[in-house]
């Protein structure tokens, strides 16, 4: 399981130069359903976690996605669902989707299960995080036109196991 926690400040281009920028900061959960014993997320093969992007053209900002992540069993947490089907939680959800954020802000964790509540297990449990992944993006398409992407996998996430 991931808390992905999203920064995101995002201007649009006035005069050739950014704009005021607007800012927002919002947290959602994704599930990842590991089997007892193995290494990758059910449904993939090559990578258990990946960030993607596109600025969109005449703005400027920077957004960041801090995941933290825990493992728990299917015993405290219910059935979640896996990559592509629905189980407590939908599959398919956009979030921040028509804040007047502009589109950069929306996040959506695609095909895995996902909730914009914490859980009570992830609320109640006293353990420590197992993990942590960052993505950032800083981009300027109004008096530069360039964007720089960072990533940063936590080895205790590569390497994690059950």
């Amino acid at each position: 399981m991931q808390k992905i926690t999203v920064e995101c400040e995002q201007a649009d281009c006035e005069c050739g130069h950014c704009g005021v920028p607007r800012r927002k900061s919002y947290s959602y959960f994704e599930a990842w359903y590991v089997e007892k014993n193995d290494e990758k997320a059910h449904g993939t093969t090559v990578y258990t976690d990946r960030a993607v992007d596109t600025p969109p053209k005449q703005s400027c900002g920077a957004l960041s996605q801090h995941g933290e992540v825990r493992f728990y069993l299917i015993d405290k947490t219910g059935d979640l669902g896996k990559k592509g089907v629905r189980g407590l939680w939908e599959i398919n959800q956009v979030y921040l989707q028509g804040a007047n954020m502009g589109d950069e802000c929306a996040t959506s964790p695609g095909l895995l299960p996902s909730t914009g509540n914490t859980p009570s297990f992830w609320r109640d449990d006293k353990d420590p995080t197992r993990g942590m992944r960052l993505f950032t993006l800083n981009w300027n398409c109004c008096d530069g036109n360039w964007a720089k992407m960072t990533s940063r996998p936590d080895e205790k996430v590569t390497n994690g196991t059950l």
